[in-house]
């Protein structure tokens, strides 16, 4: 699922044509079952789905900084949660938990200031690639 992080060395010539017709037969069933673990009413799909089933991981949304976009943002009761690059499957329990304490208007964490924008402090450290083996 995040073939475009971990295969962005690769040179692409052009943007393949959609669906991509050599992916594994049973991809669709390997991330049901990966998803499975959180959202486990996805069960009830198990052994159903056809040869016709895609899996799109959609376009992932960023930050220049690598941070996400949690809090209140430009107009009154406006809320921001995104920008979680291609960790927004994992980290969108978190981000949801931060971006509700913010509706509530209850009592932040030390890192929610990390995540408004505009940021209140620059991060001056290189980003750190946790999927980058290279080195």
């Amino acid at each position: 699922m995040l073939w475009e992080h971990l295969h962005k060395h690769l040179p692409i010539a052009k943007d393949p044509q959609m669906p991509i017709e050599s992916f594994l037969d049973m991809y669709p069933e390997l991330c049901l079952a990966g998803l499975q673990r959180m959202v486990p009413g996805l069960a009830q799909y198990e052994g159903q789905l056809g040869r016709d089933t895609v899996v799109d991981g959609g376009y992932y949304t960023n930050t220049p900084d690598g941070r996400p976009l949690i809090g209140p943002h430009g107009c009154r009761n406006f809320f921001l949660c995104g920008g979680m690059g291609t960790y927004g499957l994992m980290g969108s329990p978190a981000a949801g938990e931060l971006a509700a304490m913010h509706v509530l208007k209850e009592q932040l964490p030390d890192y929610a200031s990390a995540c408004v924008w505009p940021r209140s402090s620059r991060k001056t450290e290189p980003l750190v690639d946790l999927l980058d083996d290279s080195s």
